[in-house]
């Protein structure tokens, strides 16, 4: 192979790598109306309590948004994982609640929040899972954006509960 041939492979190579080391695009998400911020009442339980946790809800953005509260177990999704990151069994009643259709009875809390201002939920986490095990759970709860506002779900911080015996 002449020697002109290798240098431009060489340089070839060497342009692809520099390529590479150059940063991505960084294309950042579009901000969230709000932020979810969970708290266990008590990080220490023992098997069969309720698991109360506290659920913050900010509105991050710069403008008056409005949530409407229905049924938390349409509101909000829940995820716990044990120490093996198994999900526990979903409650038996919480099994047959369904969150697609018409709602004309039940919770109907309409709250408009001012920039930076906030409201707290309490979730009985008990009601969405059987957590009969002892040991050390991770926890994070989602929150739907409303329509209005966007698509998708608001991801908390994660927590970690111990259940005791």
């Amino acid at each position: 192979m002449p020697i002109g041939r290798v240098k431009l492979a060489l340089m070839s190579f060497l342009l692809i790598f520099a390529l590479l080391l150059l940063p991505q695009g960084s294309a950042q998400p579009p901000n969230d109306p709000f932020s979810v911020i969970i708290a266990a009442q008590w990080p220490r339980e023992k098997v069969g309590s309720d698991l109360p946790v506290n659920v913050t809800i900010t509105n991050t953005s710069t403008k008056r948004i409005t949530i409407i509260d229905t049924r938390r177990f349409c509101d909000y999704d829940v995820d716990i994982r044990d120490g093996a990151g198994d999900v526990p069994p979903t409650d038996k009643w919480r099994q047959k609640t369904k969150c697609e259709g018409v709602e004309i009875s039940g919770r109907r809390i309409i709250r408009e929040l001012k920039p930076n201002e906030s409201y707290s939920d309490l979730l009985i986490l008990k009601q969405w899972y059987e957590v009969d095990h002892p040991g050390k759970y991770q926890v994070q709860i989602g929150r739907k954006i409303p329509d209005q506002l966007g698509k998708g779900w608001v991801k908390s911080n994660m927590i970690t509960l111990t259940v005791t015996e």
